[in-house]
């Protein structure tokens, strides 16, 4: 897909900028699969989390959907106005956590202890992460802040909803 736009964007002049994101996370995220929305779940429905690879070993790096969205409309606005904008961009916070680090942290901002089962299936990539090219010097939301903002909407959702 960069490829595709890039070609275009030479091509035939079209303006394109690409942003590249590492794992998106927070309020509104309804794909349960993911880890975060299924650790929060667990943690708002009190139900056994289940973990298909291993607690410590490998990392990832989260981005707040709300920065990823400003981020976006900001480069959007400044493509529109005709702005330098860099053509490829990277975005990636500091919040690099192996699993067990985000099961911690949202027990932390909930208070509330988790039952974990882990499954520890092969197959997981060590290390997901981009490096943090920042052009518009954005000043990332606070890792802990933002999951509890996460956290508490989740368990707003779930106390809503009749089992």
């Amino acid at each position: 897909e960069d490829f595709l736009v890039e070609s275009y964007r030479k091509t035939y002049g079209v303006r394109a900028c690409l942003l590249r994101f590492p794992n998106f996370f927070g309020e509104g995220d309804r794909h349960l699969e993911r880890l975060v929305p299924s650790i929060c779940e667990a943690s708002a429905k009190q139900k056994e989390l289940v973990i298909r690879t291993c607690l410590d070993g490998s990392t990832r790096q989260y981005i707040y959907v709300r920065d990823a969205a400003r981020i976006v409309a900001r480069c959007t606005l400044a493509s529109i106005a005709k702005e330098p904008v860099w053509p490829t961009n990277h975005f990636g916070p500091p919040q690099v956590k192996t699993v067990g680090d985000v099961i911690r942290d949202v027990e932390t901002v909930t208070g509330r202890r988790l039952n974990v089962k882990v499954l520890n299936l092969p197959g997981e990539v060590s290390r997901l992460s981009i490096s943090d090219e920042n052009f518009l010097n954005y000043p990332y939301t606070d890792w802990l802040p933002a999951l509890d903002r996460t956290a508490r909407w989740y368990q707003d959702q779930f106390s809503s909803v009749q089992p």
